[in-house]
């Protein structure tokens, strides 16, 4: 892993790998959105663990919306001075 690698040939530098996990809303998809689209679309930004896309209707006709589970991967590096690299 690259962050093995950077610790064993820069003594005293410490990466940390953080993973965050978010709920996110979506509104205003597209008629006809699927699953599928909503996580390729997404899937850059992270890793999708679950996606629901809903179609409500109301007097101005049917609206979309999803929400999807979004898991992030956040690396911080710092120097033996404490600074941020």
């Amino acid at each position: 892993m690259l962050l093995d690698v950077l610790n064993e040939f820069v003594p005293g530098l410490n990466c940390i790998l953080q993973e965050m996990s978010q709920r996110l809303y979506i509104g205003g998809l597209f008629h006809g959105v699927t699953e599928a689209e909503v996580k390729k679309r997404f899937g850059k930004f992270g890793s999708i663990s679950n996606i629901s896309v809903k179609t409500k209707r109301d007097i101005s006709g049917n609206k979309n919306t999803g929400t999807i589970i979004i898991t992030t991967t956040t690396t911080t590096t710092t120097t033996p001075n404490g600074c941020s690299v």
